[in-house]
């Protein structure tokens, strides 16, 4: 049996596309909700650094200068 190219192309999209509907929730954040519920820390993770910004829906993450 022989599949074209164009319908081999849709099965593997289509299964990739299935497989980033799965989210880990020990291993992820601010997929439901808010991310941080005080605006200063954020669940199982340290901050350190000046300044980290962290806002309802995302995280500022500023580089250390050379």
């Amino acid at each position: 049996m022989h599949f074209s190219k164009a319908i081999t192309a849709l099965a593997l999209i289509a299964g990739s596309y299935a497989q980033s509907l799965y989210v880990q929730n020990e291993l992820s954040f601010g997929h439901n909700g808010k991310m941080s519920p005080d605006l200063r820390t954020i669940p199982k993770f340290t901050l350190s650094g000046d300044p980290t910004q962290i806002y309802s829906n995302k995280i500022i993450l500023t580089p250390p200068a050379p």
